[in-house]
């Protein structure tokens, strides 16, 4: 399957401190494509696997409207581009047990590349109609393009926030 979407996000910010006005401006824009794909592996199960591509722009600008008008200024004008491979095979080991093992790698423009899995098992008992489940993995998420960029909070040595869990 293929998938592509695309938003904007247009926002006006206006502080009125007497005898100050001021507006700021942020206009966000992100454009993607997704393909997905599964095969079929007859006794060995099913791999899905596919990729993404992502671009984010971030643009931000500054006029003051009293009390002495400046023109509109631009603050801040970057652009973030993911790109993502992924695949997942689910596995029926036997006919009660059922495994899946996945990864995923995102490269991260001006960011860095980071690795992410995922391993999950369940079997069923059906004589009492229970599936006993247990999985593991990681996680992570790159910094936004505010997180790295905002005039005032961002920090461009900042790097992707990682996570590990099992249940």
């Amino acid at each position: 399957a293929l998938e592509v979407f695309a938003n904007r996000t247009d926002r006006s910010f206006h502080e009125n401190r007497a005898p100050s006005r001021t507006r700021d401006e942020f206009i966000g824009d992100r454009f993607g494509v997704e393909y997905q794909t599964t095969f079929g592996l007859d006794r060995f199960g099913s791999l899905t696997a596919g990729a993404r591509y992502e671009e984010e722009t971030a643009r931000t600008f500054n006029e003051r409207l009293a009390p002495t008008p400046t023109p509109r200024r631009k603050t801040l004008g970057e652009r973030q581009d993911t790109r993502s491979f992924f695949a997942l095979w689910q596995l029926p080991l036997t006919d009660r047990l059922d495994v899946s093992l996945g990864g995923r790698v995102d490269d991260v423009r001006k960011v860095g590349s980071f690795t992410t899995w995922r391993a999950t098992a369940a079997y069923r008992i059906e004589e009492t109609g229970t599936k006993l489940r247990a999985s593991g993995g990681t996680g992570a998420k790159a910094p936004t393009l505010f997180q790295l960029y905002s005039p005032n909070f961002g920090n461009a040595a900042l790097r992707p926030e990682k996570s590990e869990g099992f249940d």
